[in-house]
């Protein structure tokens, strides 16, 4: 056997072909040579020299199937890669049905399940203004920009010091300094339009942006409305955890991100709402200063 050690000193492409290996095998029960040969783009010795890498450091992990063509698990098989989390695999194989992109395939593959999704609006984020922010928060600077917000009847020029991206579950924001309103503030990266770099050094640091350090704790428990089977389906629908007092969904959020996260479930809404809504929050009086404060 292997040490992990020699393990983590292989070359990262060949590290990434046995995670791949690991995880086709950990999900989907079977892995073939010739699949990882076509994502990789390698020839067969090389995921031969790979297989045998593998069971090397773990002994009894992968049998073969001569009938499929295929490595199985092996009656000691266990993931050491991959992480074994149900939630990694979804997640990945969302991003690639979302992004349809093709820097997925070396986590994924080809040849997996069928997959399909409910896409996002399909916001347009122009290229230029993405790197100008991201630059902008690398490089610790400023820029100057068009911005289209609700509360206005036209365009308005923002001078911004971004430090962080957020995803409010359907949009992409920044979160910034705006020179305007002498406050840290969220602005949708699709509605920023001409942009500028400038120079200019933050005339305060990200330190001092409370709301972005701040955490506010969010109860969620199922509607009160609903019977018990449903309020139990519900409660496993959100992992939530059983109390004293019943189901809970405890989330901690940022404070600048909790108006988000009411809208993204619907918490906004009154019990009367009903069937809509399978949630309701624990203490609605605790979030009613975030209830009207999510949009920029």
């Amino acid at each position: 056997m292997c040490s992990m050690d020699e393990i983590n000193s292989l070359p990262f492409a060949q590290q990434q072909r046995l995670r791949f290996i690991e995880s086709m095998v950990l999900w989907e029960g079977s892995v073939q040579r010739q699949r990882v040969c076509e994502v990789f783009r390698v020839n067969p010795n090389h995921v031969t020299r790979d297989i045998q890498v593998y069971k090397k450091q773990y002994p009894k992990s992968l049998e073969y199937n001569p009938s499929l063509r295929a490595y199985e698990p092996g009656s000691k098989f266990s993931p050491h890669m991959a992480s074994g989390d149900p939630s990694e695999y979804l997640a990945l194989l969302y991003a690639y049905a979302e992004s349809e992109s093709v820097a997925m395939l070396p986590v994924l593959g080809t040849g997996g399940p069928l997959v399909d999704v409910l896409h996002a609006p399909p916001c347009k984020i122009d290229q230029y203004v993405l790197r100008t922010v991201v630059q902008a928060m690398q490089r610790g600077k400023g820029f100057t920009a068009l911005y289209s917000s609700m509360s206005s009847d036209k365009p308005q020029t923002r001078t911004l010091w971004p430090h962080a991206l957020l995803h409010t579950g359907i949009h992409w924001h920044v979160r910034a300094y705006d020179s305007k309103r002498d406050a840290f503030r969220n602005f949708a990266i699709q509605r920023i339009g001409k942009i500028e770099a400038n120079d200019l050094s933050c005339p305060l640091g990200r330190d001092v942006d409370e709301e972005w350090h701040q955490q506010v704790i969010v109860e969620v428990i199922p509607n009160p409305q609903l019977n018990q089977h449903q309020q139990n389906v519900v409660a496993n629908d959100y992992g939530m955890t059983r109390t004293s007092a019943g189901w809970v969904w405890t989330q901690q959020i940022r404070k600048c991100l909790v108006g988000y996260f009411l809208v993204h479930h619907r918490l906004d809404l009154q019990l009367s709402a009903w069937p809509n809504n399978p949630l309701s929050l624990k203490d609605p009086t605790a979030i009613e200063p975030f209830l009207f404060g999510a949009e920029s």
